[in-house]
């Protein structure tokens, strides 16, 4: 199979593929059982049913203990377990399974079962030993470890019923496509593990280093690094890099810490045509911008990612409520397809994901009317398109667009990705009201307008007065969490050069004022405690609002509370992050007499193409111990430059906490005319809502 590689120039995410499905070809017609983040990959890869076909019977998601319906083993089965984070992740649950299924009831005369088991790993055996070397004992490694104790849960049963029941062979792989899970064209990758990493908070950085204290490090918090190293090195590897000869910089003290793992890492490499000779290896910390997960920007992609509800399985996909296309004109039959829990990033949406990023809100639905028309003419459905083509794609025609589907129901099967991105844009736009989109995007560019002009309100007292006042033009309120959430924005982006500590007060007792005033969701409330949030809901049930005293003694412990809880401390550190840098100090770029945000990701990426070569002050070069010696010595001797993230045939740009939509289109924009290959990877796509629970802990 791998022969097949070197025939032409290959993307990574194709090699990803050809690596899965090699493993496929080997395995067929085993029992696959796979944690929830390989079905994620495989999904987004491949549509399920021909990738897995070969498996038979298939037992799919997480690894069942009790497999329902129950597996019937024929005497050479094969069962194939496939997961994306480390074996001790998974280890009891893989120990139990085995000890389910290796002894099926036989009678006295059947053949002893032979049964070969395979378990697949995302993670190297490198990455095992370095991150828990207690896992196995010393004298050997994680995955001979693993081989034998699977072994031994054979042994142990023949032990028990006193007599050879029969024999099984057990072999551990190292397969990095489980670590990757490819989001669109063009090599845009998330990692399937660590999902939940993200940068180090300020209080684990020394302030004048800007170093991180490590003792302080959660072994949680490096065991996710650990994964996000995985998954970088398995790109190096699909593109045939070979170890010692990538370059690592890095933003941030994170992204530092995760290039300091990186640099003398070992991987395996995959011999192709696509083989690149060296890399450079760009990592940004999230917290070094946190605007654009926070900003409601004019990017459909990002809206609908933004606003609708997240999966219920590990992935950054959302959930399309499909429910209103499958009426009951639809035959029955057609209601059972997936696609009934429609998903964004599954792999025949690829393409259009690909068009769609780089495009604006508005040039995103007129591309998915062109779309439809096209379908239409196509296939001769009878429908005046010159109606639909009229005028701006609002609500009412979005709506229009999905009667189509509904009307022509062999359209559902024959384009699943466009009748999915069509309902997820009517979705969005039918929530956009409820979540105050609009209004946030026109309050956002305000704050950017008036960022360094004098005399301008601080940014305590704007926020003060969203608390107090009712949303222009009617009579409710915004809620906390989204005042909170602009707050970050706001003050990642301006700092905090104009505050003053009277409004900064004000801004506290406003936040407590609201939340006595105002029920709010579940969600706010949940990083205030649970003795406080009970208390909260006492309130609102109660009398309370009569008695002042209560109030004001609810107002003292809210408080106390916020000082507890450093909110303050917490807005003022997302400007610290940035201080001591040079090149990158600020996100606000002077435009005439007001400003306009840019963000991080582009400033970088402009400073590295630009055609002069200025210095890179704030990009640290990380060299390992080994590599960094190899490489100074050969300087000594004139014989290599000071290598530059743009002289590399391959760049690898990584976000660690998490990208959006917008700065994937930024990318693309910036590389398009480079003669040098790019990918785009982090470790999730972050929202508003994700950067308000990672900042008030509400993901722990």
């Amino acid at each position: 199979m791998l022969a097949g590689l070197r025939k032409k120039k290959l993307s990574c995410e194709e090699v990803l593929k050809i690596n899965l499905e090699s493993v496929a070809e080997n395995v067929e017609k085993s029992i696959l059982l796979v944690d929830r983040e390989t079905s994620n990959t495989l999904a987004s890869m491949y549509k399920l049913e021909g990738f897995l076909k070969r498996f038979a019977p298939l037992l799919f998601h997480s690894f069942p203990i009790n497999p329902t319906p129950p597996v019937t083993l024929t005497p050479t089965s094969r069962v194939v377990f496939m997961i994306s984070s480390y074996l001790w992740d998974h280890w009891e649950i893989i120990r139990k399974t085995v000890h389910e299924l290796v002894f099926p009831p036989v009678s006295p005369n059947s053949p002893h079962p032979k049964l070969t088991v395979t378990v697949y790993c995302g993670i190297s055996e490198e990455s095992h030993q370095n991150l828990r070397p207690d896992f196995a004992p010393s004298n050997t490694t994680a995955y001979k470890f693993a081989r034998k104790d699977l072994e031994q849960v054979f042994a142990d049963m023949n032990l028990k019923e006193g007599k050879q029941l029969g024999t099984v062979i057990v072999t551990v792989k190292h397969l990095p496509a489980l670590s990757l899970h490819p989001i669109m064209e063009n090599d845009f990758f998330l990692s399937s593990g660590g999902r939940e990493a993200f940068p180090a908070g300020i209080q684990d950085i020394d302030s004048e280093s800007m170093e991180i204290y490590d003792e302080s490090l959660s072994a949680s918090w490096k065991e996710l690094i650990h994964l996000n190293a995985t998954c970088i090195a398995g790109i190096l590897g699909m593109a045939g890099v070979q170890p010692g000869k990538a370059h690592f910089w890095a933003l941030g003290s994170s992204a530092n810490y995760l290039g300091h793992l990186l640099s003398d890492a070992t991987y395996n490499t995959y011999e192709t045509n696509a083989n690149y000779s060296d890399a450079g290896v760009i990592i940004i910390d999230r917290t070094m911008d946190l605007v654009a997960p926070t900003a409601h920007s004019d990017h459909l992609v990002h809206r609908i990612l933004s606003i609708l509800p997240p999966r219920d399985d590990p992935s950054d996909d959302i959930h399309i409520d499909m429910s209103e296309v499958f009426t009951s004109a639809i035959p029955s039959r057609m209601k059972k397809i997936e696609i009934e829990t429609g998903r964004l990033l599954e792999l025949e949406g690829h393409s259009l994901l690909s068009e769609m990023v780089k495009l604006k809100h508005k040039d995103s639905l007129i591309m998915l009317r062109k779309k439809l028309v096209d379908v239409i003419t196509e296939e001769e459905i009878p429908v005046n398109i010159s109606t639909m083509m009229r005028g701006a794609v609002n609500i009412k025609q979005l709506q229009s667009f999905i009667n189509v589907f509904k009307e022509n129901p062999k359209l559902i099967y024959k384009y699943p990705a466009l009748l999915q991105f069509i309902e997820a844009s009517l979705l969005t736009l039918k929530k956009s009201k409820e979540v105050y989109w609009d209004q946030l995007l026109s309050t956002e560019k305000v704050i950017q307008l008036n960022a360094l002009a004098e005399n301008s309100e601080s940014i305590a007292k704007q926020l003060t007065d969203m608390l107090l006042h009712p949303i222009p033009g009617g009579h409710t309120y915004y809620p906390v969490r989204v005042v909170l959430q602009l707050a970050i924005f706001a003050y990642s982006l301006c700092g905090t050069t104009s505050e003053s500590l009277r409004d900064e007060i004000l801004f506290k007792e406003a936040l407590a004022d609201a939340l006595i005033a105002r029920p709010q969701g579940d969600h706010t409330l949940s990083w205030l405690g649970v003795d406080l949030n009970k208390r909260l809901e006492e309130h609102y049930r109660s009398d309370t609002e009569h008695d002042p005293n209560k109030k004001m003694a609810l107002k003292m412990e809210l408080l106390d509370k916020f000082d507890e809880a450093e909110i303050l401390e917490k807005l003022h550190s997302f400007r610290n992050y940035r201080n001591g840098l040079e090149d990158y100090n600020t996100l606000l770029i002077q435009k005439g007499t007001s400003c306009q945000y840019k963000s991080q990701v582009a400033q970088v990426m402009e400073h590295i193409y630009h055609p002069d070569k200025p210095p890179l002050h704030d990009l640290e070069l990380i060299q390992g111990s080994l590599s960094g010696l190899l490489r100074s010595g050969l300087g000594r001797f004139g014989l290599k430059s000071k290598p530059h993230p743009a002289n590399h045939s391959l760049l690898i740009v990584y976000i660690l906490g998490g990208i959006t939509m917008p700065e994937v289109k930024e990318i693309r924009e910036l590389t398009k005319s480079q003669d040098q290959k790019v990918i785009i990877a982090s470790n999730t796509i972050c929202s508003s809502k994700d950067i308000y629970d990672q900042i008030f802990g509400l993901n722990k």
